[in-house]
């Protein structure tokens, strides 16, 4: 295993307040505990009404705190507990809490803990729509959001517990996690760096219903954009369809076809510090399209193909790029194939994995491979997460261009 939990401790305090929405954090701690992030809870009295203690405490596999002093010992926890942390998130926050960290107050430990650090506050609130949409409430927000060490990941949309509908629902676990991933991973070895990522498929359309593509879930590729966000890159990543949720903090286009992408790729005029091409494009297009749904009544339906534009090769001669990745599926001859691709491309590396394999590659979640440069080395990639892979490609990339030290 190699993966950003391998290299680096991570310390989070979570605060937990008394919202109906603390039932959610229960998947956030395991986010957090799969990616062996050190949780520290923090629970308001009134948070205790909504979830036992003891639950959180098994889900965390820590001592969860609430009072503010250690009667045992004679400790001050508020002072304790914001010492060597890398974050204090506050998920769900009520606007109760979130009034008190505005106008100073430390009257519970929570808050005290807030005061006692000058690590980074993440704030997810969760509340009514009219608390969230009143002038107090957003004056509070506005207030904390001027202050350099502190950011919230604002609600959502949508049908609230009381029954009224508007803003106000806890906004999505899976941002939460990836915005606190953000600040808990001290390595920023891609800050300022622009990169560019593709995913997915493509899909070329015979007629309005049917299609030529392949099985490619775009996991991969998604890995590697939200990991290079959580080491400070600025990420956009072009994705062909798929059914996973985008990155928090990535900017995404979508596309369907071959020329969508070219066109997303190469009609900007961006440039980027690195392309990680794990998309998987269609090789070809139909000769023509049908406007109309082909009926059946042939045994035998024939129809041309011709060969889709060579989006990397043009990638590289475009000159928008510095350094440029392209990833390979292959069932034979894997290092022959892809050290083949790199000098017909022109490009810097390639990461090529063996699709003849069920247990790695398309639609799996684990992936092994290995990232063959242009000068003919070759780093091994042992078998893991599709994350923990797209943290170790990232990370040899970034030792190969002197981004970090090695």
């Amino acid at each position: 295993m190699f993966g950003v939990a391998e290299i680096m401790e991570m310390r989070l305090v979570l605060g937990l307040t008394g919202s109906i929405a603390i039932y959610k954090a229960c998947e956030l701690l395991r986010l957090f505990k799969k990616e062996n992030v050190q949780i520290i809870p923090v629970m308001t009295p009134d948070s205790k009404r909504f979830i036992s203690p003891l639950l959180v405490e098994s889900l965390s596999q820590n001592k969860v705190y609430s009072d503010m002093f250690d009667e045992s010992g004679g400790g001050f926890y508020h002072i304790m507990l914001s010492r060597g942390a890398d974050l204090i998130l506050i998920a769900p926050a009520t606007a109760n809490t979130i009034a008190k960290i505005a106008a100073g107050l430390a009257d519970n430990l929570l808050t005290s803990i807030v005061l006692a650090s000058d690590c980074p506050v993440l704030i997810a609130p969760a509340m009514n729509v009219k608390m969230l949409e009143n002038l107090i409430t957003q004056r509070n927000i506005k207030r904390l959001s001027e202050m350099e060490r502190i950011s919230f990941v604002m609600p959502e949309s949508g049908e609230l517990a009381c029954g009224d509908t508007g803003q106000g629902r806890l906004a999505d676990i899976d941002d939460i996690f990836d915005a606190s991933m953000f600040y808990l991973c001290k390595e920023k070895f891609l800050r300022g760096k622009r990169v560019l990522v593709t995913a997915g498929p493509t899909r070329e359309f015979m007629d309005p219903v049917r299609f030529l593509s392949n099985p490619s879930s775009g996991k991969m590729g998604y890995e590697l954009a939200r990991v290079a966000y959580w080491l400070g890159a600025d990420v956009r990543l072009v994705s062909g369809p798929t059914n996973i949720k985008p990155p928090y903090g990535v900017r995404v286009e979508n596309i369907i076809s071959a020329d969508d992408m070219k066109k997303a790729m190469l009609d900007s005029r961006e440039e980027y510090d690195l392309l990680l091409m794990s998309a998987a494009i269609s090789d070809w297009m139909f000769e023509k399209r049908s406007d109309q749904k082909i009926k059946r009544g042939c045994e035998k339906l024939q129809v041309d193909l011709r060969e889709n534009p060579d989006i990397l090769s043009l990638a590289s001669k475009s000159g928008r790029f510095k350094y440029i990745v392209g990833f390979a599926a292959e069932s034979e001859n894997v290092v022959e194939n892809a050290i083949s691709k790199i000098g017909k491309k022109g490009i810097d590396a390639i990461v090529v994995n063996d699709i003849s394999r069920s247990d790695i590659g398309f639609g799996n979640d684990y992936n092994e491979g290995k990232i063959i440069f242009s000068d003919g080395s070759i780093q091994n990639i042992d078998k893991m997460r599709k994350r923990d892979m797209a943290f170790r490609i990232l990370s040899e990339l970034a030792k190969r261009l002197g981004w970090k030290k090695i």
